[in-house]
Formats: structure tokens, sequence, C-alpha cells
């Protein structure tokens, strides 16, 4: 019991906050639930802007696995006409597939589409 009454003359003793230090109080408060607030938005862009990176990042890659198998195949393209010989062996190819040529006394023909005209 005598516990209880040294408490309560502590508390009395103690003097009662002022209006000033309440307002203070009361304005730390607001600023602090305010910041808080302000960092939880800061997070939820950051996780959004995080997630749309991360997709962007994916598709950039895929894009260059693509790009990297088109190179190679380039290179591929370039080293087989970089000889004489297989530049030669290209372009009679692409002549006769391509543009119709034929050497003389060759027959051309032509596959039927199926179309009748």
């Amino acid at each position: 019991m005598r516990y209880n009454e040294e408490k309560r003359a502590v508390a009395a003793a103690k003097p009662a906050m002022t209006e000033k230090q309440r307002k203070i109080a009361v304005v730390c408060t607001v600023t602090g639930v305010v910041l808080l607030l302000i960092a939880v938005i800061a997070l939820i862009c950051n996780i959004v802007s995080i997630a749309s990176l991360s997709a962007r990042r994916d598709e950039l890659e895929n894009m260059s696995a693509e790009l990297s198998a088109a190179i190679a195949e380039g290179e591929d393209t370039l080293e087989y006409m970089t000889g004489d010989e297989t530049r030669l062996e290209f372009f009679e190819r692409y002549a006769r597939e391509y543009l119709g040529y034929v050497y003389d006394g060759e027959d051309s023909y032509v596959p039927a589409t199926g179309d009748k005209e």
C-alpha cells in the first residue's frame, strides 16, 4: 500500500505538461507519422519500379540472346564468303536460284505453283 501512496505523491509532485509542451508533442507525433507515410509510399514506388526494371532486364536479355545468334549466323556467312572459291560458289548459286541465270546450253525449269491462270 505504501508503494501506491508514494507513486501518487511523485505523480502529484510532477508538474503537468504545459499547453506549449502538448502542442510540441502533437506536432512531433504528426511529423513522425507523415514522414513514416512518405517512407512507406517511397518504398512501394521503389518495389514497383524494381519489378518493372526486372521485366525489362529479362526482355533485354532475351533480345541480346537473339542478337548474339544473329551475329553468329552473320559471322558464319561472312566466313563462308571470304574464300575465293566459296565466294564464287555463293554468287553462282545466288544467280541461279534467285535471278534465274543458266549456262549456255542449259535449260531452266520452274516448278508449277498450282495456280491456273
